[in-house]
């Protein structure tokens, strides 16, 4: 829009965009992921390409550096953009880059000289979002604190440790009860060197597909049209309902380590079993299904059995890169 119009009026939140996004691009070259709302890892260059020319001078640089730094190796077979599927990047993806690529001889930023976030030392919390990035010289972590307290963590220029909550499984049902969602009835505090968040596991249904539910499913489209889509979101996307388990996460930085203490208290009058989540998005976002190197980062998720209450204390070592738990179980 600013490229055609040159309307001055929205340079500021464009600014702002930059601003906000700039402490999200991670040292091993990728941006987003699992504290997102919708878990979504794709960029698309165009708006930075642009800002790169007609913005201000010190947005413009960041502007360029974060293009410049995501886009050097894309000629990887593992660049993580290579992980949009066909569909994404014909119809909402592949425009973006043209757009870019198209503004190319008259970008005068090729080699910006700015220091992006994620190199050097600095905290920043985004309150409205729940968000929080931090870097004290040995490690860059990024938070979704207002889901649940996920983290990932950075050593140099790759990812080395994450977390994203806990799921109960429901023996009968297909539903899952899981710590890692936007839920806005969690309470959070903000401390000098951790933060604490603390609520209760939110209940989530997975819909199976089936003949039978997607005829119905058409025949009501047909008939209502548009109408039901506010309906169907709020059934596919969201969730106010809540399980009889009480969680609290405290995650403390320190220079080498980070402590993640989880208090977790089980109000089901029964024995149950978690476990550790992965960082597969339980919200029904197609968009957030492709591949991340996180896939990859870890592969087994420990099972804790509850009677009352159960606090895990894991410990993860930045230098040496081992995780260290501690349970204490009261029955």
């Amino acid at each position: 829009y600013y490229w055609y119009s040159k309307d001055t009026k929205v340079i500021e939140p464009i600014n702002k965009v930059i601003d906000f996004l700039q402490y999200f691009i991670h040292p091993d070259k990728t941006i987003g992921g699992e504290y997102g709302s919708r878990n979504t890892t794709y960029f698309m260059p165009n708006g930075f390409a642009t800002m790169e020319i007609v913005g201000d001078a010190d947005f413009g640089k960041v502007a360029a550096s974060i293009n410049h730094f995501i886009f050097e190796d894309i000629n990887l077979n593992e660049h993580f953009m290579n992980s949009v599927d066909e569909r994404y990047m014909t119809h909402y993806v592949l425009h973006s880059f043209l757009r870019a690529l198209a503004k190319m001889d008259k970008n005068t930023n090729n080699n910006p000289d700015y220091v992006l976030p994620c190199f050097k030392e600095h905290k920043k919390v985004f309150d409205d979002s729940g968000l929080m990035t931090i870097n004290n010289g040995i490690y860059y972590a990024v938070c979704g604190i207002k889901k649940g307290g996920l983290i990932k963590v950075y050593k140099s220029d790759k990812e080395v440790f994450c977390d994203f909550g806990y799921r109960h499984k429901q023996n009968e049902s297909s539903k899952n009860a899981i710590t890692n969602w936007l839920d806005p009835k969690y309470e959070i505090l903000y401390k000098d060197n951790s933060f604490n968040v603390k609520g209760m596991f939110n209940l989530v249904g997975q819909k199976v597909q089936n003949p039978i539910y997607h005829l119905g499913l058409r025949v009501t489209s047909f008939i209502f049209g548009k109408k039901i889509n506010t309906l169907i979101k709020k059934i596919l996307l969201f969730s106010d309902k809540h399980e009889d388990i009480c969680f609290e996460r405290e995650v403390v930085f320190e220079k080498n380590n980070i402590t993640i203490t989880d208090s977790i208290i089980n109000k089901l009058n029964k024995e149950i079993t978690i476990e550790e989540a992965s960082n597969f998005s339980l919200r029904l976002v197609a968009s957030g299904k492709f591949f991340s190197s996180t896939d990859l980062l870890k592969t087994e998720y420990n099972n804790f059995k509850i009677n009352k209450s159960l606090t895990i204390k894991k410990k993860f070592d930045i230098l040496s890169e081992n995780l260290y738990y501690e349970l204490n179980q009261e029955r």
